[in-house]
């Protein structure tokens, strides 16, 4: 049978070599291999989970981040990247990068990501929230109607298009960004001041 021995009080970081041999009444063996291990604690999370775009324009979401500021004495192995799901918590992936790209599903998602070394197969985590899907589909355009009856002025026109997704909170929501220009000119320019969440809107002069 195997036999076990723990080693305990040492130092994380440095590497430390062991060797074995065995006694009998009346022999000594040769010593064993020399085996190198190190020594670590659990890793820290990995830092700045966030959202990036794969490439530039519409495309899938990824999840990147950086190393853990402190990898608990070894070198991290790999990550673990988990998702909270109603059913319960599905690990989506290993990987040696810091990037990873999600199935897009369009609806609200929770995301975790350890550094696992030699040693500590899932340290502390890091956790990100948030619509998770394919950029959204332009909205469709159309003329509206004033609302609450209000009167336009002959220079104002409403303009109106059904939301591209649900409105999930500030965290999450979408914002419109609406343009316009005279016909034969060049340059589009914003017809609000700011982006807004509404998908009606009076718009008057562009210039």
């Amino acid at each position: 049978p195997a036999v076990d021995q723990r080693v305990e009080h040492l130092a994380c970081g440095p590497d430390y070599m062991f060797r074995v041999r065995a006694l009998t009444s009346q022999h000594v063996s040769n010593f064993s291999n020399v085996l190198t291990l190190r020594a670590c604690a659990a890793p820290q999370a990995p830092a700045r989970l966030r959202p990036c775009l794969e490439s530039s324009g519409a495309g899938p979401l990824a999840l990147a981040w950086d190393p853990p500021s402190d990898s608990g004495g070894c070198p991290i192995k790999e990550y673990i990247v988990l998702e909270d799901t109603p059913n319960g918590t599905v690990q989506l992936a290993v990987t040696r990068d810091e990037k990873f790209v999600p199935e897009p599903q369009a609806q609200l998602r929770k995301f975790r990501v350890c550094a696992s070394t030699a040693q500590a197969t899932c340290g502390e985590e890091s956790a990100l929230s948030g619509w998770w899907a394919v950029s959204p589909d332009p909205p469709v355009l159309r003329q509206g109607e004033a609302v609450n009856g209000a009167v336009l002025d002959p220079t104002e026109i409403v303009l109106s298009w059904d939301p591209v997704m649900p409105d999930l909170g500030d965290d999450v929501g979408v914002y419109y960004i609406v343009q316009g220009k005279i016909a034969g000119s060049e340059v589009f320019v914003d017809a609000t001041l700011q982006p807004t969440r509404e998908t009606t809107i009076t718009v008057g002069a562009l210039f």
